[in-house]
């Protein structure tokens, strides 16, 4: 992005306060223009598609409309603004909500001018931000997640590999000494924990992760 051009903002906030600090915040940066702004939820996917701003300043937690389904609505609507989501919170629930609506990134309110700036070129140029914080706290998250293979035991890990090679269920019993009743068990144990209704999709599952 070369620094002569302007960035169009459109600035949603339910706090006149908020606003009348980012207008003068931008006041100060040459290339960056504050084209309109509202504090009603309701009012901001019209104002949005009337300004056609290039980035939407969005608080996620107004009263009459919250930033998820502004962002969603505008989704909806094929806006081509990026949205980056204003929060004083840092929980993984509202961060998560805010990017599976399609909003571009998510920055807190107790950041400084500096880092508000950063994040609006960085969803300009690159159409994605997250800050270090946050993205030490989605790492966090994902690594408390138990994947679908981690709740399958090893021995069940050693049936699903066979069957991803072709083998039916008395092949995988002689393999594994052990009774074609605790093949067919561990057979409908996997589709259970993998969430899967048949032997195709089991099959299908195991190849795509590796299991041949």
């Amino acid at each position: 992005m070369k620094v002569e051009e302007k960035i169009s903002v459109v600035i949603v906030d339910d706090h006149q306060i908020v606003i009348d600090g980012l207008l003068g915040v931008f006041k100060t940066v040459d290339h960056i223009n504050v084209i309109g702004y509202t504090t009603k939820g309701m009012e901001a996917i019209e104002l949005i598609l009337e300004k056609k701003p290039d980035i939407v300043l969005l608080d996620i937690n107004i009263p009459d409309l919250d930033g998820y389904e502004i962002c969603r609505g505008c989704k909806k609507r094929n806006v081509d603004a990026k949205i980056l989501g204003l929060s004083m919170y840092d929980d993984m629930n509202s961060i998560d909500k805010l990017l599976k609506a399609g909003g571009a990134g998510y920055i807190y309110k107790n950041y400084g001018k500096e880092e508000l700036i950063n994040a609006i070129e960085t969803v300009m140029s690159d159409g994605r931000y997250l800050d270090q914080n946050t993205i030490k706290l989605l790492l966090s998250h994902a690594e408390k997640i138990d994947t679908p293979l981690s709740v399958i035991t090893e021995r069940e890990k050693e049936v699903l590999a066979l069957i991803a090679k072709g083998k039916q269920s008395s092949e995988i019993s002689e393999r594994l000494h052990i009774s074609l009743f605790t093949v067919k068990t561990h057979r409908k144990n996997i589709l259970t924990k993998l969430s899967l209704k048949n032997t195709a999709e089991l099959v299908r599952y195991a190849l795509e992760n590796g299991f041949d």
